[in-house]
């Protein structure tokens, strides 16, 4: 609910519309307009979230599997580059490992989120070259600072409309926002999520 409330009041304001003042003294869509749209649009409900064990069991059949891998097949036709590899891209949060067991494949320079309130210069020091410091004190990523991930893969990358990339990650709320869409349209990457915990696919 809240997700989709901060979507719209974002896409009002990136288009100039007029909206009640409470929307933007909260900076937030209200509750009744979410119904209201809900009703409107059949498609949006509210779910109860289902323990991770019988989401995989549900989720791990042959029409979404089929369905994961045609969504995947429809993107990777978006751009002859796509198909050999070269220019697709995996997403991973992971913590990190003072001890790295080499691996297969390269990576790039990575986004490090450090459980602080404001982001100290000595906290990358001997980091890989090109890394990239951002600072929450939830130790956690969130919506605004995976718009300065989106740009670190855009400049790491090179990508534009006439490079493009592929860049396959997980739906989670922090990834997605109006501003990451934006940024991937204007630079050329297509982004295919991978929603947690089932095989169902969505290429923005």
């Amino acid at each position: 609910m809240q997700d989709l409330r901060k979507m719209a009041y974002e896409t009002a304001v990136k288009n100039n519309l007029r909206m009640p003042d409470a929307w933007v003294s909260k900076e937030i869509a209200g509750k009744k307009w979410t119904f209201v749209s809900m009703k409107r649009h059949p498609r949006l409900s509210l779910q109860n979230p289902e323990a991770c064990s019988l989401s995989r069991a549900i989720a791990f059949n042959k029409h979404n599997v089929n369905t994961f891998i045609d969504t995947l097949n429809t993107a990777m036709m978006r751009n002859p580059s796509f198909e050999d590899g070269s220019r697709v891209f995996n997403l991973d949060e992971t913590g990190l490992t003072t001890v790295q067991s080499p691996k297969r494949g390269h990576a790039l320079p990575p986004a490090m989120v450090f459980p602080r309130v404001h982001l100290k210069e000595h906290m990358l020091l001997r980091a890989p070259r090109g890394t990239i410091g951002l600072a929450n004190p939830s130790g956690w990523m969130n919506s605004s600072l995976f718009v300065s991930v989106m740009e670190h893969f855009i400049r790491e990358t090179c990508s534009t409309k006439e490079n493009p990339t592929l860049l396959n990650m997980d739906n989670h709320e922090s990834h997605i926002s109006l501003d990451v869409i934006n940024l991937a349209r204007e630079d050329g990457v297509t982004i295919f999520t991978m929603p947690f915990m089932t095989f169902q696919g969505a290429s923005i």
